[in-house]
């Protein structure tokens, strides 16, 4: 299970989020706000004036801004938020709420079904989210699936031959939601080396730092070529998993950004081995940053 709460992704992916460009069309719309609001008020005042016809009309009252009435087949309507720029920036900046997202998986009869479901609590509105989702083919191939998650939840489905290798939910992290992703470690293992994206990558180190599977981690933080970003995360990753022996082994590389990545990764290890590493590393690395970091995971020093 993958969590992406601030709190559990750490320091590090707190900075890539931040790091990510805001979209120049997004900015744009905010400064235009006041005039899309007009215009979905007069939207809002036909679909009203459609629904006041009767059953004929088949058109629902939607009272929310943004909203637009959707008739189905039956001549039943329902409102839908717009998913057009204006009505996807409004939803973020007039509720009071952020969804969580929850996403699994399952394969059968060639056909992988992706599910993915919102929860905002209460009777709250549910958001309009455009989902995406890179789906690994077994012989190395990507196919990206799409859709709108209006409701509750909606099922996205991909025919394959075989099982995938693993699957990047919004690899570009693109929603700001709270997501739970479920996968299994053996697939986490391989997007954390072949996700389509670097947060992909970063999401599937996180997941892998809450579970027992410490080789693929440990190779991309020693991994001097992979980006040193990284394997900061990966770094990270091995603290939450109390990986010591892979920890003191980066005290020795010669990135000092990695070095002062394993000495705060040490801070979430315990027993005579970590500790010893972390004295070694206050004693004798040139860096001050890294003895530094070393030191204060150590924690509070006897004056004596």
């Amino acid at each position: 299970m993958q969590s992406r709460d601030p709190a559990p992704l750490g320091k590090a992916l707190r900075r890539a989020k931040k790091a990510v460009d805001v979209d120049a069309d997004l900015i744009r719309e905010c400064d235009t706000l006041q005039k899309k609001r007009d215009e979905e008020k007069k939207e809002k005042e036909n679909g009203e004036e459609g629904a006041s016809g009767g059953a004929g009309g088949g058109r629902a009252r939607c009272a929310g801004r943004g909203e637009r009435a959707e008739t189905g087949g039956g001549g039943a309507g329902r409102c839908v938020r717009g998913r057009g720029r204006g009505g996807f920036v409004q939803q973020w900046v007039e509720r009071g709420h952020g969804p969580a997202v929850s996403v699994s998986q399952r394969y059968g009869s060639g056909m992988l079904t992706l599910t993915v479901r919102q929860d905002v609590g209460g009777d709250a509105p549910a958001y309009a989210l455009p989902v995406r989702a890179t789906v690994a083919r077994q012989d190395g191939s990507m196919v990206d699936v799409r859709g709108w998650l209006d409701d509750g939840s909606i099922d996205l489905q991909v025919p394959l031959e075989q099982a995938p290798r693993f699957v990047a939910f919004d690899p570009d992290a693109g929603l700001l939601v709270r997501l739970d992703d479920q996968q299994d470690p053996e697939a986490w293992a391989r997007q954390a080396v072949e996700g389509p994206t670097a947060w992909s990558r970063m999401q599937a180190l996180t997941a892998l730092g809450e579970t027992e599977t410490v080789a693929p981690v440990a190779a991309i933080a020693g991994d001097g070529t992979a980006s040193v970003y990284l394997r900061q995360v990966a770094i990270a990753a091995l603290g939450e998993q109390g990986a010591v022996a892979p920890l003191v082994a980066l005290s020795l590389d010669p990135n000092d950004r990695v070095r002062t990545a394993a000495a705060a990764g040490r801070g979430e290890t315990h027993g005579p081995e970590a500790e010893a590493g972390r004295r070694r590393v206050v004693r004798g690395d040139p860096n001050p940053e890294v003895r530094g970091t070393a030191l204060r995971a150590l924690g509070p020093v006897s004056p004596s």
